[in-house]
């Protein structure tokens, strides 16, 4: 049996698209993709009325797997068929539709370039599969994220690979990527309740609560990079912190104490450092970030790391403001961008400042600010 009541979710979940279309019916909506490799097994959005722990280890009990966080209160889910929903306060559920998979930054006509997400649970050789079969030219990059796969082809047959359960969302393709130029790519900031997904357009509220409102941070350089100058690497955090606050309204000072409360706290090190995600040497993680409160507790919300094995530099490749400057955008609330050139795609690139897209991002999260901020 169905949890009785379940309601249209009205833009609760932080979709780029719009949430999926439910019917009437929740049987209707609930019943299993008629699109989908597995044979008992499908992805369901699953929005509750409060996260908790103990709901989704009894998720989890029934048979699903959670496989990424959607906020405000979803997360996305393997679910074996018949999945009972019963006495877990859902709020919603339903599936994500092809159009819903589509960045809105896509053409709905003519030869594109784009990057296929999959589901987590996708076996690669799946994902290339499920390509090869609706005729898509499959173009080979080594830096991919280990869930993507860079594809050219028809927009129509891209719609119709989107209609498969496997596929979780379809967004451009960077130039840096089609010239097959080596790239680094964001693993993805963090939540308590996990990873987000490409289709997920921000994480909560921001550090100023529901609104566009201003915010007081603080920031700290805990430990500095290990073949950098401190000051060179504080100065270029500073910068960074600046950029965001050119264009909203974050008033920003230097903390006295490194765990103190709404404090952006800014690490390099090696390795296993204290958190359940420890670094894995040169290459793929280069830092991850945690989104504000209440996606994570304090002290450890809104904080940054960096992996001090990777080669730091200042200027050219892996850019220590470059990499910061998007990070940033993860620890004050915002998820991946779609667009190419921008900070917040998901693959860094060295950059001068924010683009138009990125602050339009933070301003629908901060209130904008209209004069320079003053120095601190």
């Amino acid at each position: 049996m169905l949890a009785a009541g379940l309601a249209f979710p009205q833009q609760r979940l932080q979709l780029k698209n719009r949430p999926a279309a439910v019917a009437d019916d929740p049987l209707e909506y609930l019943a299993a993709p008629v699109k989908r490799r597995s044979a008992d097994r499908s992805h369901l959005l699953i929005e509750l009325r409060e996260p908790r722990a103990e709901t989704l280890r009894e998720l989890e009990r029934r048979g699903a797997r959670i496989l990424s966080y959607v906020p405000d209160a979803g997360f996305m889910v393997s679910a074996p068929d018949g999945l009972r929903l019963d006495g877990l306060e859902v709020r919603w559920a339903g599936r994500l539709l092809a159009p819903d998979k589509l960045s809105p930054l896509l053409a709905s006509s003519g030869r594109l370039h784009c990057l296929v997400e999959f589901h987590p649970d996708v076996q690669p050789a799946e994902a290339r599969a499920m390509v090869a079969e609706h005729l898509l030219e499959l173009i080979e990059h080594p830096d991919l994220r280990p869930n993507e796969l860079l594809v050219a082809g028809d927009a129509a047959r891209l719609l119709r690979l989107a209609e498969w359960d496997e596929v979780s969302y379809v967004y451009p393709a960077s130039e840096d990527l089609l010239e097959g130029r080596p790239v680094e790519a964001c693993s993805g900031a963090l939540t308590a309740w996990g990873p987000l997904a490409q289709y997920v357009a921000r994480a909560g509220e921001g550090w100023d609560g529901p609104g566009r409102n201003p915010a007081e941070l603080g920031y700290f350089l805990a430990q500095p990079a290990r073949l950098l100058p401190r000051e060179r690497v504080q100065g270029e955090i500073l910068r960074a912190l600046e950029e965001w606050a050119h264009y909203v309204q974050l008033h920003l000072a230097p903390a006295a104490d490194e765990w103190g409360p709404r404090t952006l706290r800014f690490l390099f090190t090696p390795g296993a450092h204290g958190d359940p995600y420890p670094f894995d040497g040169r290459g793929r993680v280069l830092a991850h970030a945690f989104y504000p409160l209440p996606l994570n507790p304090e002290p450890i919300a809104g904080d940054i790391h960096l992996d001090d094995d990777e080669p730091w530099a200042l200027g050219g490749y892996l850019d220590v403001f470059s990499v910061v400057l998007h990070e940033i955008g993860h620890a004050l609330g915002l998820g991946h961008s779609d667009r190419p050139g921008s900070v917040m795609y998901p693959y860094y690139r060295q950059v001068a400042g924010l683009s138009a897209d990125d602050i339009a991002a933070i301003r629908e999260l901060y209130a904008a600010r209209e004069e320079p901020p003053a120095p601190q």
